[in-house]
């Protein structure tokens, strides 16, 4: 068998591939470097392009010459690296050169940033010529789920070739195509969602009927793009001013200089309470903080949400920054902040909420329990009107009360949001690794949604320390009352449905807390089922029968217990009761 004498299809690679070189380059010759049995030839003269290629084995370069290919023996890995670009240059014979291919070859090569510097060499003597590569992704789903178990399953061609010495995933690629001057053109990757590294087929990792797979490739999908991308196609042009230094592999490990928190304010202008919350934050006992304000408004109320930052002291005024947010949606500004935010955490502040000068630093300490996970603290209701006579337009109704579990039950958030969004800060190392975002479709319960995924993965270090407060009007200021009810439930229960719709991790201790609750649920129902058996029992005696004129008399209140156990039965969903539909 020879072992890479694949067949070209527009479908392989190779097809994939011919199509980005005819995309990106003009007219000339491609010159192939490690052509095999010269299947990337086959598109060239249906594309109007000539054809050159250059193998390190002798049996392929003689059945290609036999099929008529103008291929050459050379050896790519040659130290001699001069030589090999003369060589090149003799065989190209002042022919114009549209694309340099190196296909399935880089992978087989040491040191890829090496190879790279090369091949921007080489171009640049071609006269410019275009770059397509093809590499393997060895963060496939297929490799990832099974290394998730150990398994490292080499195979004679593929994502895990033998002879493969170099591993790429998407951002390695990039650095090592940058580092080298190379300005990508174009990309055309390969999808595949079934690999040769689909065996054994029943081995949990690989079943796509296991709950293990299905939230693996949930969790992959999240990183990136490249969860099925088999390989990585791209087309490049070289360029040396374009080059781009890598990052010391040190500076992973090196204390970053970034702010602790970055605080997201999210405000449409005209309320007074703005000033409220920069004054809250600007009084804060940790100041290692930025202030991101988002200003969901025109131009005018940006400008005088500035002109209010440039009133503070400027040791406060430097840590702000004021952005103006476009697109629809009470989602968009936290999205901004998302995007903005240079903190290792970021929280987040409505414009008519306050918190207590030990807001940070409760986070921090939230932080030092359990680094990376969701901080929560806890956060106080107090609720508002709106006034017209007074120095502020708004004050409060009442004091303060405390509603919310100072605990964080996982399961209990899976059914309604116990802590408020002013109340808990996201790490922004797994904000940017699973690429979190706030659903911008959402109506409204758009930080329930994202806090509930985010908390799935993360986990949560809990204060018990109160530390924000949540303004509550009720007057039709806030959007508990402007946005309409049936609106909050509709959303709320497409939440319900769409975590439900996918697998799910819970934390320890949430199963025997979810089992109690239906020991209870069921302790309940016979429980009810024993009292209506009372009252039919009781509607069936003697005395029931006997006393049914006199009922009649008093207004026909015989029928109270029927109805009562009517309800009932509709509370719990028995005797017919209607099943609420998933929402479409």
């Amino acid at each position: 068998m020879i072992r890479y004498g694949f067949d070209f299809s527009w479908d392989s690679t190779y097809g994939i591939a011919a199509k980005l070189l005819d995309d990106t380059s003009g007219p000339g010759l491609v010159l192939d470097l490690g052509c095999g049995e010269g299947a990337f030839a086959a598109p060239f003269g249906e594309l109007g392009r000539d054809y050159l290629g250059v193998e390190l084995d002798a049996g392929s370069v003689e059945r290609c010459r036999a099929k008529g290919l103008d291929v050459h023996l050379l050896d790519l890995a040659d130290p001699d690296t001069d030589a090999v670009h003369d060589r090149l240059v003799a065989l190209v014979d002042g022919r114009p050169v549209a694309a340099v291919a190196m296909l399935d070859v880089i992978e087989h090569l040491v040191e890829p940033a090496r190879v790279f510097s090369h091949l921007g060499r080489l171009v640049a003597r071609l006269g410019d010529a275009r770059l397509v590569v093809s590499i393997p992704n060895v963060t496939h789903i297929d490799i990832a789920s099974k290394l998730l178990l150990g398994r490292w399953d080499t195979t004679t061609t593929g994502l895990l070739d033998s002879t493969h010495v170099t591993f790429f995933d998407n951002e390695h690629l990039e650095r090592t195509a940058r580092a080298a001057g190379f300005v990508e053109l174009g990309r055309r990757d390969k999808q595949m969602t079934i690999t040769e590294q689909g065996f054994p087929a029943d081995h949990p990792a690989i079943s796509r009927a296991t709950t293990l797979r299905a939230f693996t490739e949930l969790i992959r999908a999240q990183a990136d793009d490249h969860r099925d991308t088999y390989q990585f196609v791209r087309a490049y042009r070289h360029d040396p001013s374009a080059v781009v230094e890598p990052t010391p592999e040190s500076a992973a490990i090196a204390p970053t200089t970034a702010p602790f928190c970055s605080v997201l304010v999210r405000t449409q202008g005209g309320r007074n309470s703005l000033d409220d919350a920069l004054t809250c934050l600007a009084a804060q006992t940790d100041r290692d903080i930025e202030v991101l304000v988002a200003v969901h408004a025109g131009p005018d109320v940006v400008a005088s949400v500035e002109r209010l930052v440039d009133r503070y002291a400027p040791s406060f005024r430097a840590q702000v920054r004021v952005l103006a947010v476009e697109g629809d949606g009470r989602s968009a500004g936290l999205n901004v902040g998302l995007a903005e935010a240079a903190g290792r955490y970021l929280a987040f502040l409505d414009d008519d909420d306050i918190v207590t000068a030990n807001w940070i630093q409760e986070f921090r300490a939230a932080h030092d329990q359990a680094p990376g996970t969701i901080l929560r603290a806890q956060c106080v209701v107090q609720e508002h009107r709106r006034t017209t006579d007074a120095l502020v337009d708004y004050e409060p109704t009442g004091g303060f009360y405390a509603p919310y579990n100072p605990e964080f039950d996982f399961i209990q958030h899976r059914q309604l949001n116990q802590t408020p969004i002013c109340s808990w800060a996201v790490p922004m190392a797994a904000v940017r690794a699973l690429r979190l975002r706030f659903d911008e479709e959402l109506p409204v319960c758009e930080d329930w949604e994202f806090l509930v995924r985010a908390a799935e993965l993360l986990g949560v270090s809990n204060r018990a320390e109160f530390t924000s407060v949540y303004r509550r009007f009720t007057d039709g200021w806030g959007s508990m009352t402007t946005v309409q009810q049936e609106i909050w439930d509709d959303t709320a229960l497409t939440i319900r449905y769409r975590l439900d719709a996918r697998p799910s991790l819970v934390p320890a201790g949430s199963l025997e807390a979810l089992a109690k609750s239906r020991d209870d649920a069921a302790a309940f129902a016979a429980a009810y089922e024993a009292a209506v058996a009372q009252v039919d029992a009781f509607e069936r005696s003697r005395y029931w029968r006997m006393t049914a004129p006199l009922r009649w008399v008093t207004g026909r209140r015989g029928a109270s217990i029927s109805l009562v156990k009517a309800r009932i039965r509709g509370v719990l969903g028995r005797g017919g009761a209607s099943h609420v539909p998933p929402p479409q």
